[in-house]
């Protein structure tokens, strides 16, 4: 870090002399004050933070970009229980000095944060007591804020602040809510100057879209409870003016105590929406962490509270959660409301621990309103295994719960926990202090379709410019169940990468993202990014992005408007790339494509109304697991009684079979097998509550599964049951003869190999395993030794899921071989040379006589249990 400080200009007795003769106003029957101006412009020059001393001895200050006017001028000032700050003040001196950093932050969003900027400290007095205004010009925009020095306890009765836009200025704006989870929405000069209470952030646009301001505030809840946020309030006046204002959570006067600081009061200011879209501006106002956290790790999380939110406390479920993320390569799965804290988190922790995948727990944030209080319930946390904390339920901008924000922020720092904050206010660039802050809501996301009204394609368009640059925001993408939505499934997709947060909990079901082609991608979309670039876009309307990480390119487009996004390809290196295309039919369900483009090459990607579009672009084509696997479509088979199809938006073709039960029948006439014996037969269904379905294979029942609810009839679970299956066709009947059953919306077939059948060569030898399947796995797989799995069949040559059950104590690398084809696969150490996990692959497989060969193991105590194929 550099800092350059120039040397501080005290008015001496001489000199103010000088002033008040040449620059003195003389207020009637009232002190001399000296007129003056301060100013400071950003290292580039291209933004001036103008100060000026006004004859009454207040302050104000203009912000001009260029040539443009971006802020006219607007108050100064604070007042405390002593001395009112806000008029009579006596210039006293300056200090000046550069700011010039990088710095990088463990979840970060971006790989590298620079810090540049220029400062002007102004001194001034009034009856003996000392006041500063520190401001700040950056190239993307400005900070000012109050600092006063002493010591002994202190109240804030008032403040003056304001952001005074030019004549005509309109904006994006949201009503202010303690959640910060309102609409942002268009609103002319005399509606956002009619003295309506306004949240942070507020963008405006200057000069017909010229330039574009984001106001906000930065370094709150991290900042020891010395104040409390503020929104923004319209003078009513016509004149522009926005005052910084108290919440109704926090009226003044505010006790605190010296040496004091308010937040900083900043404004983004952006030539264009690239510029806003990447600022790092609230970051690089927040105080450096004292250390950086060797245990942070940004990642992906499901989540089963949307689609059942009573879920959490059904292990079941939290592992059928688990496997799934650990299927996907996620990093997390956050269980929500309601568990029990001693029982449950030490299990499904240890579970998602043997599988490579961590926990983050939900817990409720008064409980840890004190240090006292905050730090053994941390500690407990941590003892139970979880990785981080989902903290909900601050919904309250007070001094008092500024505390919280300081007690939970402080002891999950000192625990080694991550943190989620939900139902809270917005980021201000805290996670710069606090780096195990991955994400924060403060936004109208997916949950309001729970909690209308819902979140719409207008406001999905406007939040990369208005929410998104303060921080990580937790909005829960991808939800694609909802049948009520009015957005596509193509445009939730493209929330994935338009939408920045290093920790995103994906909110739809393990069972609909199973069987939906937007899944190849969320495999592949991270969390953190190399590079990002808005490649066109206008708030509230449409936004399309190009973000890099590593030698892959990801182009996420969402639109209000049905319109055809542009997507010049200039940024790409030489050679011939892979593009992935995800788009939406007609009916507004993702479709796959691919392409061969180059960097000369510009993408054409038509959108629907409320619809959008996502690519991948590399030089290796993104994998797609399972794209060969067999689904049977419940709406294309034999219904009886009063079965009927039904709309279901996250089932696998949009569709199910409902009223079945109480003489209602669905058969899957043309299930085939390639050879007779048991097979896992997996369906897929919605229920609103437990129901019982009975299962016939080839006219005789071999079960009646009780079912647990779905989460409601729109969501979807999945159940998996041995049958026998003759070799050839088969036929699959699902009722229920006595009362009503779920609906079903599709089946697969698999079978699984134990490892101890395969062919074993070059030393592989079989040993015991209480915990493997078939009682036994096979090691030795390193060296010569190899596993084959002969006769592999499937319904169709294709990508199929493989999955690999495996034992190891350490991580470890297998070869797997098929067709002459040998791929490394990584597996994650199980905790034991026993205990037992399954990594998913996607092999390409052919219809008949396939053999899957498992070798090169990296690990000699490294077993393989089985293999299972969905055919």
């Amino acid at each position: 870090m550099s800092i350059s400080t120039g040397r501080r200009r005290p008015l001496g007795a001489a000199a103010a002399l000088a002033v008040a003769a040449a620059a003195s106003v003389v207020a009637a029957g009232g002190p001399a004050y000296a007129a003056g101006t301060h100013s400071v412009s950003s290292p580039d020059g291209s933004i001036t933070f103008t100060v000026t001393d006004q004859p009454d001895g207040s302050l104000t200050y203009e912000v001009t970009a260029g040539t443009t006017q971006v802020f006219e001028e607007s108050p100064l000032g604070i007042a405390t229980d002593g001395v009112d700050f806000r008029t009579g003040l006596a210039y006293a001196g300056e200090e000046r000095s550069s700011i010039d950093e990088t710095y990088t932050l463990p979840a970060g969003t971006d790989p590298s944060y620079t810090n540049r900027a220029e400062e002007l400290v102004l001194e001034y007095t009034k009856d003996g007591e000392a006041f500063e205004l520190v401001v700040r010009a950056y190239d993307d925009g400005v900070a000012y804020r109050y600092r006063l020095p002493g010591d002994g306890d202190l109240s804030i009765t008032d403040e003056s602040s304001g952001f005074r836009l030019p004549a005509g200025t309109g904006g994006w704006a949201a009503d202010w809510n303690g959640n910060y989870e309102q609409d942002y929405v268009y609103r002319d000069a005399a509606q956002l100057n009619s003295g309506a209470d306004l949240t942070m952030p507020l963008l405006a646009s200057i000069d017909d879209n010229a330039y574009f301001t984001l106001i906000t505030e930065a370094n709150v809840y991290n900042a020891n409870a010395g104040y409390a946020p503020a929104m923004l309030e319209g003078d009513g006046q016509g004149t522009g003016l926005l005052n910084v204002a108290r919440t109704p959570d926090q009226a003044f006067p505010i006790a605190t105590a010296y040496p004091f600081q308010t937040p900083w009061r900043t404004a983004v200011v952006a030539e264009d929406l690239d510029v806003l879209y990447n600022t790092d501006l609230v970051q690089n106002l927040n105080p450096a962490a004292q250390e950086q956290p060797d245990w942070v790790r940004p990642g992906r999380a499901g989540w089963t509270w949307y689609t059942d939110d009573d879920s959490a406390a059904d292990m079941d479920k939290q592992k059928q959660m688990v496997d799934f993320a650990a299927a996907m390569g996620w990093e997390y799965v956050t269980v929500d409301c309601c568990y029990d804290p001693a029982a449950d988190l030490p299990e499904i922790s240890a579970y998602a621990a043997q599988r490579g995948v961590r926990i983050f727990a939900w817990v409720t944030a008064e409980p840890f309103a004190t240090p006292e209080l905050a730090g053994p319930l941390a500690a407990e946390h941590k003892a139970y295994g979880v990785a981080g904390l989902k903290v909900d339920f601050f919904l309250n901008d007070s001094q008092e719960v500024q505390e919280w924000y300081q007690s939970i922020g402080d002891a999950a720092g000192e625990n080694e926990l991550m943190l989620d904050l939900h139902g809270s206010t917005k980021p201000g660039g805290e996670n710069r202090t606090w780096p195990w802050v991955l994400t924060t809501e403060a936004v109208a996301g997916t949950e309001h379709y729970k909690y209308p009204p819902p979140t719409t394609a207008r406001l999905d368009a406007t939040l990369p410019f208005t929410r998104g640059p303060l921080g990580g925001m937790d909005y829960t993408p991808a939800m694609i169940s909802q049948n009520d939505s009015i957005l596509t499934q193509a445009h939730t997709l493209a929330q994935s990468i338009v939408f920045t947060s290093a920790m995103v909990n994906y909110a739809d079901s393990a069972a609909a993202y199973e069987q939906w082609p937007g899944r190849h991608l969320l495999r592949a979309v991270p969390t953190v990014w190399d590079e990002s670039h808005v490649v066109e876009g206008f708030p509230g309307d449409h936004v399309t992005v190009a973000r890099r990480s590593g030698e892959d390119w990801f182009v996420g487009a969402i639109t209000d408007p049905a319109r055809t996004a542009s997507v010049p390809l200039d940024f790409l290196e030489s050679g011939t790339y892979t593009a992935t295309v995800f788009a939406d039919d007609a009916d507004g369900r993702v479709t796959v494509s691919t392409q061969q483009v180059d960097a000369g090459d510009t993408l054409s990607l038509p959108m629907i109304a409320t619809g959008g579009a996502s690519v991948h672009l590399s030089k290796t084509p993104l994998e797609q697991i399972g794209s060969g696997d067999t689904r049977y479509e419940a709406e294309d088979q034999v219904l009886g009684g009063d079965a009927a199809v039904g709309e279901c938006k996250g089932c696998s073709e949009g569709a199910k079979v409902g009223y079945l039960g109480a003489g209602g029948s669905v058969e899957f006439t043309d299930v085939t097998a390639a050879e007779a014996g048991t097979h896992e037969l997996t369906f897929s269904y919605t229920s609103g509550d437990p129901r019982d379905i009975r299962i016939s294979v080839n006219g005789q029942v071999v079960s009646t599964e009780e079912l647990t609810d779905s989460g409601g009839w729109e969501f979807v679970n999945k159940w998996t049951v041995d049958v026998p299956l003759n070799a050839g066709v088969n036929t699959i009947r699902f009722d229920n003869p006595a009362e009503y059953a779920p609906d079903i919306d599709a089946i697969t077939i698999s079978r699984t190999t134990e490892a101890e059948d395969g062919t074993l060569s070059g030393g592989a030898a079989t040993a015991p395993c209480a915990e493997c399947s078939g009682g036994a796995l096979v090691t030795d797989l390193d060296g010569t030794g190899a596993l084959a799995f002969t006769e592999v069949s499937t319904a169709a040559a294709g990508n199929h899921t493989v999955e690999l059950r495996y034992a190891s104590a350490v991580d470890a690398t297998v070869l797997v071989t098929v067709g002459g084809t040998t791929r490394e696969v990584a597996l994650t150490a199980t905790g034991s040379d026993t205990a037992v996990a399954v990594k998913t692959i996607g092999l390409d497989l052919p219809a008949t006589g396939g053999t899957v060969t498992v070798s090169g193991a990296s690990a000699p105590g490294l077993g393989v249990d089985g293999l299972t194929v969905v055919r």
